[in-house]
């Protein structure tokens, strides 16, 4: 499968004189927010990736479905928070769609702590979708993501706390939807790499040196939580130590060159 069977627009909902939903913050700073950082993921993932806006703008509803209409992608995930009072994320696919990547998101989202992802789809009038986001995108298959609610002072608070895991969770969701490799951030990579037993490639290095050194054998290292500090310390002295006794043995042969002389 082409890359392009799965370009993908990142639509940050509402943004400019249109603020979103309101508490103490404000929605279309915590979409845009998250559609950025999406956007870099998965640029980074090698996932075509298109936004409908970048900045804080004003963007109305036939501009925004226009631009993804034509963006030439064939997914939109349009980033929400919710208001009402509830205490829940939900994911909102269209009429006319399965929903199983809406089904693949709430599963991600789940996963990272978010208690309840409720999936559905709502029906307008003259069977067509209800939401204008789904209705008037032609053929790209749009689904709504809302986080959390931005009323709810438990379900915000969580969210805030965890905004690049739930952010993550979508762009791991997608991923595996479509079947387009994924790799963590390198934060979590170096996280798991630690719970795994695993070494970077720093460590690596720092292991090698002091196997050459005789400091460890590569099979059982220091088992203490600063043992590749201790290491880079204790590596510069031991190849301090092999340089004079280098030295040391040349001296020594000079010497005994001399002695032969006399």
């Amino acid at each position: 499968m082409s890359t392009k069977d799965y370009e993908l627009i990142l639509d940050p909902g509402h943004g400019g004189i249109d603020p979103g939903a309101v508490s103490s913050e404000k929605e279309k700073d915590w979409t845009l927010k998250i559609s950025l950082y999406q956007y870099n993921r998965f640029k980074e993932l090698g996932v075509p990736v298109s936004l409908t806006r970048s900045t804080d703008i004003s963007l109305d509803s036939g501009p925004r479905t226009a631009k993804v209409k034509n963006s030439g992608a064939k997914y939109c995930i349009s980033n929400h928070l919710n208001a009402g009072g509830g205490d829940r994320g939900e994911v909102i696919h269209s009429i006319f769609d399965s929903g199983q990547l809406a089904n693949r998101l709430k599963d991600q989202l789940e996963a990272v702590g978010q208690t309840t992802v409720k999936v559905y789809c709502k029906q307008g009038s003259k069977g067509k979708d209800y939401y204008y986001m789904h209705r008037e995108t032609g053929a790209v298959k749009t689904n709504i993501v809302e986080y959390c609610f931005i009323d709810n002072k438990a379900d915000f608070e969580h969210f805030k706390k965890n905004w690049e895991a739930y952010a993550e969770a979508v762009v791991k969701g997608f991923c595996s939807f479509v079947g387009h490799p994924y790799k963590a951030p390198a934060k979590d990579q170096k996280e798991a790499n630690e719970v795994e037993g695993k070494l970077s490639a720093a460590e690596e290095a720092v292991v090698e040196k002091a196997k050459k050194l005789g400091i460890t054998d590569g099979k059982k290292p220091l088992k203490v939580p600063n043992q590749y500090y201790v290491w880079n310390v204790v590596i510069p002295v031991m190849e301090e130590l092999e340089a004079l006794k280098e030295e040391m043995a040349a001296l020594k042969e000079e010497l005994q060159k001399l002695k032969e002389g006399k």
